[in-house]
């Protein structure tokens, strides 16, 4: 089959793109296609479905939805894998839309009203009932959103909420006096944020970008500056080296580098930056110039 285009050169996919709605309006699609992304690797539906405890078939299904959009690819079997391996095809889900055309609007709000109430009823059966937290566990939360945090970084978001807090106070002060009836109050905002525990089984999502067409060269170009960001100074260094035609031996005289160190982070830079070869290295940094 022929090779899929790298992430970076692809742009947003056109909301009108038969069976897109379709293959997307499930959220445990979502959360398989977004298992499979951050893998980063090709794998087979058995080994997709152990890492996320799903159904071989219901894996399966989602793959074919996927593929039917060009969402996920697929290899044939070798004497390593033994059997049909999956890839993304791409590292994020941007669609655009014609704002002004009705047919756009209500695809757009198909998929977000069916992705809204699937991922509300979801996280709403797993949120943690008062029985069974433990003792003097105090934090709330109410989204659609599922996140992974640790006490550390429970920690630390209860520090920023500390602080968001004496905002509002300070705020609240500022404000007050006599004159605070006749200042204008065309923008009031009420801000209220519940961390609850949940149990197990809520995957994270991808994020999936909508974005009117007149955007989307602009959103391509952000998507590279982000992935040319994504590297350290010395796999940039390393990258920009490579994409001038420099040889590896050569990078490692010019950098002061091993060669096993240059091999190192040339691995990670095809990796961030979505590459298969120098070749597409050289076009990937072109574009990002």
């Amino acid at each position: 089959m022929p090779s899929s285009p790298t992430p970076s050169e692809q742009p947003p996919i056109d909301i009108r793109t038969p069976g897109l709605v379709e293959a997307l309006s499930s959220v445990q699609t979502h959360c398989i296609w977004e298992r499979l992304r951050t893998v980063g690797q090709p794998m087979t539906v058995a080994a997709l479905a152990a890492s996320g405890e799903w159904q071989r078939d219901e894996v399966q299904r989602a793959l074919d939805a996927l593929a039917s959009v060009q969402l996920v690819a697929s290899a044939p079997a070798t004497r390593a894998t033994g059997a049909v391996t999956w890839s993304v095809t791409r590292q994020s889900l941007a669609i655009s839309y014609r704002g002004a055309d009705a047919t756009d609007q209500a695809l757009r709000a198909k998929l977000f009203g069916a992705l809204e109430r699937e991922r509300t009823r979801e996280v709403r059966a797993k949120i943690m009932p008062d029985s069974d937290r433990k003792h003097g566990e105090v934090f709330w939360w109410n989204s659609r959103d599922a996140l992974c945090l640790n006490r550390e970084q429970l920690r630390e978001l209860w520090g920023i909420m500390s602080e968001l807090t004496r905002f509002f106070a300070r705020c609240a002060t500022e404000n007050a006096g006599p004159d605070a009836q006749s200042r204008s109050q065309d923008c009031n905002y009420n801000i209220s944020v519940d961390i609850e525990p949940m149990h197990p089984g809520i995957r994270p999502m991808p994020q999936m970008v909508l974005l009117e067409s007149k955007h989307a060269e602009a959103f391509s170009s952000t998507v590279m500056e982000t992935q040319l960001a994504d590297l350290s100074k010395r796999e940039l260094e390393v990258a920009r080296q490579l994409a001038a035609g420099s040889s590896s031996k050569q990078v490692a005289e010019k950098l002061g580098l091993s060669p096993n160190t240059v091999a190192e982070f040339t691995r990670r830079v095809y990796k961030k930056l979505g590459a298969k070869n120098r070749a597409e290295l050289v076009l990937k940094m072109r574009g990002m110039s």
